[in-house]
């Protein structure tokens, strides 16, 4: 284990955003949740690495809890200044992190490949967890497996297993490294070993995963708005052939094609071709 010490500015989001991750091994701040998940990786030969905090500059984690209802802001800032714990695979080439998130502990793992590129296997969320509250409307159209692997992109692999504990979670890692390197023809290398290359590749992965979030809004919002103007577009053209009910029948179809498109922009997000590589 390391020092304390921060991430190198490894990007940044338009506005300056960018995650912040401090190596707070021995800095004696709160606990870390899930012991028992660290516990349950150590029973399989994993090793703590350490311990992270993520925090977000330049308004901190406050900043995008103000963007969620009141209650669920309060939760996200009661947790937020919990530690990611680090763990390291007795060979060395698999990265574990148990954290909070939301309704159960968050399990990851992640093996860097010798191409530059990156494979991760998470524990199945069992819900959508909370969007802010400007994206609120489309929050029902989402989908848990769409959510967690929405990242995945060229040089980016992720699978989800549902109900994993650390043993199963690890087997189905290496096997979903094993097909990407066949599939690729790549091999993996060693996980970062030491805190500062650690806090690097963590920050480069959460800058990426920000980033799809952001081209996807765009794209997203551009959808939704051209949908919108064509739909105006085609009840000016008719206005004066269609008479009141056929206004009121356009009117209708237009509110349905709105909510299409919300669920349309949605599911696009769940498609690869758009989205930022990851190496």
């Amino acid at each position: 284990m390391s020092a304390p010490g921060r991430s190198r500015r490894a990007g940044s989001l338009d506005g300056g955003v960018r995650p912040v991750y401090t190596d707070v091994t021995h800095a004696g701040g709160p606990e870390p949740p899930h012991p028992d998940q660290v516990l349950a990786f150590q029973e399989i030969g994993y090793d703590v690495f350490g311990l992270v905090h993520l925090d977000v500059e330049p308004d901190g984690v406050a900043g995008l809890a103000s963007d969620y209802t009141p209650e669920t802001g309060a939760t996200l800032l009661e947790h937020a200044a919990l530690p990611v714990t680090l763990l390291r695979s007795p060979d060395g080439l698999v990265q574990a992190s148990v954290s909070w998130f939301w309704s159960e502990p968050g399990l990851e793992l992640r093996t860097w490949m010798d191409d530059g590129s990156l494979v991760e296997t998470q524990r199945r969320w069992p819900v959508v967890p909370p969007w802010p509250r400007r994206q609120a409307t489309a929050w029902r159209f989402a989908t848990v497996e769409g959510e967690m692997t929405r990242q995945a992109a060229d040089g980016r692999s992720i699978a989800t297993v549902p109900h994993a504990d650390a043993h199963r979670l690890d087997e189905a890692h290496r096997a979903h490294v094993r097909a990407y390197a066949e599939t690729y023809g790549c091999s993996p290398v060693p996980a970062p070993d030491t805190m500062t290359e650690t806090l690097t590749a963590l920050e480069r992965a959460t800058v990426h995963m920000w980033r799809v979030g952001k081209v996807y809004a765009r794209t997203a919002n551009a959808i939704v708005l051209a949908g919108i103007v064509a739909s105006l577009l085609l009840a000016w053209v008719l206005r004066d052939t269609a008479g009141p009910g056929g206004l009121l029948l356009i009117s209708s179809l237009v509110l349905m094609a709105m909510l299409s498109l919300r669920r349309f922009s949605v599911r696009f997000a769940y498609t690869r071709w758009w989205r930022p590589a990851y190496r």
